[in-house]
C-alpha cells in the first residue's frame, strides 16, 4: 500500500481564508476566468505538491470541477499547453483557432 505524502507544512485551511482566495480570484475560477457555483468549486495548488509546491495559502486557489485535475496535476504552463493543442487538434469544428506568439 502506498503511504501518503508527508506534510511539511502544518498549515490549517480555515474560513477566512476561503473569503480571501474568493476576494483575490473576484469569485471566478483560477484557470477559466469563469463563474462558479459552489457545489463545483474546488481548491487546488497553483504550484502542484508532487512538483514542489508548498500546502500553504499562498498556494491554494479555487477552480471549478471541470477542470480540478489539471490545475492538481499540472503547473499553469502544462494547462495552457494541453488548451493550446486541443484547440489546435479540434477547435477547427468549433470556430476556434490558436497561434502561438513566438
Amino acid at each position: 500500500m502506498k503511504k501518503a505524502a508527508k506534510r511539511e507544512s502544518n498549515y490549517n485551511f480555515r474560513a477566512e481564508d476561503f473569503d480571501k482566495i474568493e476576494a483575490k480570484q473576484n469569485f471566478k475560477c483560477y484557470l477559466t476566468g469563469r463563474t462558479y457555483q459552489y457545489h463545483k468549486l474546488k481548491a487546488a495548488p497553483i504550484v502542484p505538491l508532487h512538483k514542489g509546491g508548498k500546502h500553504e495559502f499562498t498556494n491554494i486557489c479555487f477552480v471549478i470541477d471541470e477542470v480540478r485535475d489539471l490545475k492538481r496535476y499540472h503547473t499553469n504552463e502544462e494547462v495552457l499547453e494541453i488548451a493550446f493543442d486541443i484547440i489546435k487538434t479540434i477547435g477547427w469544428k468549433y470556430g476556434y483557432e490558436a497561434k502561438k506568439k513566438k
